[in-house]
C-alpha cells in the first residue's frame, strides 16, 4: 500500500465542525448565490459526458473543473466566497454543481442545503451496480487513487486481496447505493425535482431525447449540441480483466440489490430501471474475505457483510444459504465498518445505542475524512492529467498520455508505473506485443494495427501448416488404407489359396492313394 504524503495529510474532522462549517457559510450568502442543480450521481455514471454538453448550453454555466465538492471535503482548505465565486460570470444562467461524491453527504448537510435553496433540482444518472463498480476500480488504477488513503501510480499487478477490499471497502459499496443515498435527499427535496436518467440512455441511438429531457427538466431552451460533440466518448478509464473471484464478490454484492433498487426507482420516482437487472454469474456460497486474528471469519452474502468464529463457519454458511436455523452466533451488517464496528462491541461486552442515523453519519464521516487526507494530492494530480492520462483504448490495448508520448498497454498486464520507467525499458521489460510507444495516438494505433497485422500473418502462416501437416496426414492416412486394403486382399486371396489347396488335397488324396496301392503291388509282385 502506497503511503499518503504527510505534508498533505489532513486533520480529521468530526460531526460538529462540519456542520458548524457548512451552516456558517450558507449563511453567509444568497440562495441565488448557490447552485440551481446538482448532478447527483456515483463515480463512473457518465457525469462528465453530462457535464461537458452540459457546459456547451448558453443557458447553463458548469466551471470547467466540474466537480467543486466544496460541501463534502473543499469546505475544510477553501472558502465558501471562493465556491460561488466559480459562477461569478454566470450572467443569468442556470449554475451546475457535478460534484460525484456528493453522494456520500450525510443527512445533516443536506437539511442545511435544503433551508438555504429548498428549489434546488437534482440529475440523477443510474447505472448498473456491479458495472459500475468495476469501472470505478480501474479508473481509481488510472488516477493512481487505488487505495482512497494514498495517491501514486500502481506499479506491476494488482494483488487480487488489495481488489477484493477496494471493491467491499466503504466507500465503494457506499457510492453505489441509489436507495441509501437518495433516500437521504428525499427525506427533505421532494421527488418532482430529481430527474432519473438510465445509463443505457446515454448510450443508445436516443440520447438527443434523453438531453431534450433533461433540458426540459431545468426549463433552459432545448438547444442540442452537434451529434458529434454527442457521441464522443469522455474520461475513459483502462480496461482490466476480472479474475472469476471478482465476478464472485460483486455478484454477491449486488445481485440481491438489483431487485431492491428497481422497485425503489419504481416507488419513489415512478420510472422503470429495466437495465438494473441481475446478471447471469451464479454464486452457490458465500465469499470468505478476511481470518482475523481474534477468531473471526469475515464473508459476504447475499448482499451483506457477515463475521463468525472460523470453527462456526460451516454451520453458519449452510445455514444461511438454505435459510434455515443458524445454532452459531453471527453478526452481520451492509457495510464492512459496520459489522467490524459490531464485531469490536461484541468482544468488549458493549451495546452499541446509536440510532441507525447516527451510525450511517459516522461511517460517511469516515469515508469523506478518507476522501479529504488526500484532496491536495488528487488535485494536483488531476491538473497535471496531461502528463499522464488515459485518451483511450484501441482493440486489446489501454492508450496513455504519458510526458509528449502515447503508450499502448495491453489489458492484461495490469496498471505500471509509467513516470518511473524510461518506453524503451518499459518495451524491453513487457515485450514488444504488450507496450507500443509512439509520437501520437495514430502512430499508436498504426503499430497496433501492424502487431496484430503480423499475429494475424503469423496465425494464418501457423493455419497453412497445420493444413499441410492435416492434409499430409491424410494422405498419409490414405495411403496406410489403400495398403491396408491390398493387404486385406492379399490375405483373402492367400486364404482362398489355402481353401483351394486343401480342397485339392481333399480331392486327390483318394487318386493318389489309389496309385500308391497300384505301385505297391506291382512292386510285390516283382
Amino acid at each position: 500500500m502506497i503511503s499518503v504524503d504527510k505534508n498533505d495529510a489532513m486533520p480529521r474532522f468530526g460531526m460538529e465542525e462540519y456542520v458548524c462549517k457548512i451552516a456558517s457559510d450558507l449563511a453567509q450568502i444568497e440562495a441565488a448565490h448557490l447552485p440551481d442543480f446538482f448532478v447527483l450521481s456515483p463515480p463512473r455514471t457518465g457525469t462528465t459526458w453530462l457535464s461537458t454538453v452540459l457546459m456547451s448550453h448558453p443557458d447553463i454555466c458548469i466551471p470547467p473543473e466540474k466537480e467543486l465538492r466544496y460541501f463534502d471535503v473543499a469546505w475544510k482548505q477553501s472558502t465558501i466566497d471562493y465556491y460561488i465565486g466559480r459562477y461569478s460570470r454566470s450572467e443569468g444562467r442556470l449554475k451546475g454543481d457535478a460534484s460525484p461524491s456528493y453522494v456520500l453527504l450525510p443527512e445533516n448537510i443536506i437539511r442545511l442545503l435544503h433551508r438555504a435553496k429548498p428549489n434546488m433540482k437534482f440529475i440523477v444518472i443510474v447505472r448498473d451496480l456491479e458495472h459500475r463498480a468495476w469501472s470505478n476500480f480501474c479508473h481509481s488504477c488510472s488516477l493512481g487513487e487505488f487505495d482512497l488513503h494514498s495517491f501514486g501510480i500502481l506499479q506491476g499487478e494488482i494483488p487480487e486481496e488489495k481488489i477484493l477490499n477496494f471493491l467491499a471497502g466503504d466507500y465503494s459499496t457506499s457510492v453505489a447505493d441509489y436507495r441509501e443515498y437518495l433516500g437521504r435527499w428525499l427525506r427533505h427535496f421532494p421527488a418532482e425535482q430529481f430527474c432519473i436518467i438510465g445509463m443505457d440512455e446515454l448510450t443508445n441511438k436516443n440520447t438527443g431525447a434523453m438531453l431534450s429531457r433533461v433540458l426540459g427538466f431545468l426549463n433552459v431552451s432545448k438547444v442540442l449540441p452537434k451529434s458529434e460533440d454527442i457521441n464522443v466518448k469522455i474520461n475513459p478509464a483502462m480496461v482490466f480483466p476480472r479474475s472469476e473471484t471478482v465476478d464472485c464478490l460483486l455478484s454477491i454484492l449486488y445481485r440481491p440489490k438489483h431487485e431492491q433498487q428497481t422497485a425503489f426507482f419504481k416507488h419513489a420516482f415512478g420510472v422503470e430501471m429495466r437495465h438494473l437487472l441481475p446478471h447471469a454469474h451464479e454464486v452457490s456460497a458465500p465469499l470468505p474475505l478476511l481470518n482475523r486474528a481474534d477468531g473471526f471469519k469475515v464473508f459476504v452474502w447475499n448482499g451483506r457483510f457477515y463475521a463468525c468464529y472460523a470453527e462456526d463457519f460451516s454451520l453458519v454458511s449452510e445455514s444461511l444459504q438454505y435459510s434455515s436455523h443458524v445454532g452459531a452466533h453471527y453478526v452481520v451488517a451492509d457495510h464492512y465498518s459496520d459489522l467490524l464496528r459490531q464485531i469490536n462491541v461484541q468482544k468488549k461486552g458493549l451495546y452499541d445505542n446509536r440510532s441507525e442515523q447516527e451510525k450511517e453519519d459516522a461511517r460517511l464521516l469516515n469515508i469523506l475524512n478518507d476522501l479529504a487526507s488526500g484532496y491536495n494530492t488528487s488535485n494536483r494530480f488531476r491538473v497535471n492529467l496531461k502528463s499522464n492520462r488515459i485518451v483511450g483504448e484501441f482493440k486489446e490495448f489501454n492508450l496513455i498520455d504519458s510526458r509528449g508520448l502515447v503508450i499502448g498497454l495491453r489489458k492484461t498486464i495490469g496498471p505500471v508505473d509509467l513516470m518511473a520507467a524510461d518506453p524503451q525499458s518499459l518495451i524491453e521489460r513487457l515485450g514488444f506485443d504488450n507496450a507500443v510507444v509512439g509520437r501520437s495516438t495514430d502512430e499508436v494505433t498504426r503499430f497496433i494495427d501492424l502487431i496484430q497485422h503480423n499475429k494475424d500473418r503469423l496465425a494464418d502462416l501457423e493455419g497453412r501448416v497445420a493444413r499441410s501437416w492435416t492434409a499430409a496426414e491424410n494422405r498419409m492416412l490414405g495411403l496406410i488404407r489403400v495398403l491396408e486394403e491390398k493387404q486385406s486382399k492379399l490375405d483373402a486371396q492367400l486364404r482362398h489359396l489355402q481353401a483351394l489347396t486343401k480342397q485339392q488335397e481333399r480331392l486327390l488324396r483318394p487318386w493318389w492313394r489309389r496309385i500308391f496301392d497300384s505301385d505297391l503291388k506291382s512292386h510285390t509282385e516283382e
